[in-house]
């Protein structure tokens, strides 16, 4: 049986965002669960908590408290067509959870867990892939008028002229061996230069090269050229690059040339669309890249968050958590293979519920190499998002207490200062005394009065809701006079 890959790739992203209901919240809640096929959450896995809570839950058993946090796509009757949304995973009873979470954790499996990824190394894959240039002017003295024409940026008519000539006059030269000749010569040394080679390559493309193993390495000159060149990305070379693609695409019968490239050139090509700013083409070519089980720079992948960053506004919506969700539904094997502590805190911003902290954290605990030290550097980003997921200060202080537990785990006890003091801060913020005075005094840590001033601040920003023991003004009183004072 072939299983489908869990995580989804898309070749064209809607410019516009999901048609929102009118309450302004695309959201749907399902009679029935989500097909385990159609879960496109990039990253959230049930624990083994949350699998035993499911089945043994009679009645209307969920997963994530039943929240509508699973991206999803579905089709009604009476909708024209399948839409994009927010769905919540719950079951009308316990029947059929174990067939569904097998299935879940099959697909999960089958997609990147067993499966080894290779990251890409731009040196070592170029010169792997492209071929040394035969050519040179000694012994053909007439390549020379091709940097005479580009000099004088006479027009594609002449370009292509001239080459036409050159190949006519010459037995065994072909029109692809001028331009890796053209291309890797330093003397084009202007962007324009580059411009007018890319349109006779695609004028060319339709009468004389005839496979697409031969456009393919000279794409990756082009993007090496800019590249190493340091060239502008300008519009007119934006414009002329998406015409060669679309050219391609219709020369060889492909719906969409990027995935048919070696991995080298998409890599290169997915830089140059990342700074030209288009953000279809480079979810493409990422979601390309994971599919030939290689991962980009993790440059690439920073970069494509800053630029998801740039096209939808961090406004906390519905619709900002399904268009971001969309966008990274390749990031799960790019995440397995990360060191990298910044990849992570971007990815951090997007969890909306303490269940997908936990799928994110055990990520990070099956990562090659030091996972200690990748989760410590995180852990005060986890703790901010963490805080934010509810305004019933129990329930933050409950999931706080996980992370530190998960915190004194990977430090056997030791926890640095500084995060005590940012679970400290976290906890004045729900206002729990009972857990400030417990971290101070196994940790035997000493207050600065910066600190006491910023628990203090703390404290009196939230509304406490709960009046329990641990919560109340009397526990407050003794938590002000026994520990503030005290490491005055």
């Amino acid at each position: 049986m072939q299983h489908l890959r869990l995580y989804s790739t898309v070749e064209t992203l809607s410019k516009e965002l999901p048609k929102l209901s009118k309450n302004n919240n695309t959201i749907l809640q399902y009679r029935e669960p989500i097909a385990p096929s159609n879960v496109l959450h990039p990253f959230y896995e049930p624990s083994k908590l949350e699998k035993f809570t499911l089945c043994f839950t009679e009645n209307n058993p969920t997963l994530c408290n039943g929240e509508a946090i699973i991206p999803t796509v579905t089709k009604r009757s009476n909708w024209p067509k399948p839409k994009l949304v927010n769905g919540s995973i719950t079951f009308n009873t316990s029947r059929g959870i174990n067939k569904w979470l097998e299935e879940y954790r099959a697909l999960k499996d089958s997609g990147h867990r067993t499966v080894h990824f290779t990251r890409i190394n731009k040196e070592a894959d170029v010169k792997d892939f492209l071929k040394p240039c035969f050519l040179n002017e000694l012994s053909h003295p007439e390549l020379k008028q091709l940097f005479t024409t580009l000099k004088e940026e006479r027009g594609i008519e002449y370009i292509y002229a001239s080459i036409n000539n050159i190949v006519l006059e010459n037995k065994g030269l072909f029109h692809e061996d001028l331009y890796q000749f053209l291309l890797q010569d330093s003397r084009i040394n202007k962007i324009e230069s580059l411009t007018l080679i890319v349109k006779s390559i695609n004028h060319h493309l339709h009468s004389v090269i005839d496979h697409l193993n031969l456009i393919d390495p000279l794409l990756l000159r082009i993007m090496i050229a800019i590249q190493e060149r340091n060239f502008p990305i300008t519009e007119e070379m934006t414009k002329s690059l998406m015409k060669l693609l679309e050219s391609i695409n219709e020369r060889f019968n492909i719906k969409n040339c990027l995935y048919s490239f070696h991995p080298i050139t998409r890599q290169y090509l997915l830089d140059f669309f990342l700074q030209a700013e288009k953000l279809t083409e480079s979810k493409t070519l990422i979601s390309s890249i994971v599919a030939d089980k290689r991962i980009p720079e993790d440059q690439s992948v920073l970069q494509y968050f800053q630029l998801l960053d740039k096209f939808f506004k961090n406004d906390k919506s519905n619709s900002f958590f399904l268009n971001k969700l969309l966008c990274l539904s390749d990031i799960l094997p790019i995440l397995r293979s990360s060191k990298n502590p910044l990849m992570f805190k971007y990815i951090i911003q997007v969890c909306r519920t303490f269940n997908e902290v936990e799928s994110l954290i055990r990520i990070m605990r099956e990562c090659e190499g030091n996972c200690k030290e990748l989760i410590l550097s995180t852990m005060d980003s986890f703790i901010v998002q963490t805080n934010s997921f509810s305004v019933d200060e129990m329930t933050n202080s409950a999931n706080l207490s996980t992370l530190y537990g998960l915190t004194k785990e990977l430090c056997r006890d030791e926890v640095p200062n500084e995060l005590i003091i940012k679970f400290l801060l976290a906890f004045a913020l729900n206002q729990n005394y009972f857990m400030m005075s417990l971290l101070i005094a196994r940790s035997n840590l000493t207050l600065t009065s910066q600190v006491i001033n910023q628990i203090q601040e703390n404290i009196g920003k939230r509304r406490v809701i709960h009046g329990n023991v641990g919560y109340d003004e009397r526990s407050k009183e003794i938590f002000m006079q026994k520990i503030l004072l005290i490491n005055k």
